[in-house]
């Protein structure tokens, strides 16, 4: 009965020392993410931080500023047109067997 009993104990004191590591594991990473969070936070209580914010988010602009939107090209119309000059089987053929 005592045998049972030490290895009981030490079956739960091994399981304890696994939550204390996954839990300081824990505590790092989320000290990690405040440091984070609180440097992200000092950067935007900036005016230039203020700006960059409001113009990603809200797409605002300055006076004299312009804004400029690039627009990639559409490969949309290279495949479609592709696809036109195969017959109905080979497109079919093409569909069940990628």
């Amino acid at each position: 009965m005592a045998v049972y009993s030490g290895f009981f104990v030490v079956k739960q004191m091994l399981a304890l020392r696994g939550e204390e590591n996954d839990l300081q594991l824990k505590k790092m990473k989320l000290l990690e993410k405040k440091a984070a969070l609180e440097s992200e936070l000092s950067e935007l209580q900036t005016r230039e931080g203020i700006e960059r914010e409001a113009k990603e988010r809200f797409n605002l602009k300055m006076p004299g500023e312009k804004v400029v939107i690039v627009v990639p090209e559409s490969t949309e119309s290279a495949t479609s047109s592709e696809s036109h000059k195969k017959s109905f089987w080979e497109r079919i053929m093409g569909v069940l067997f990628r």
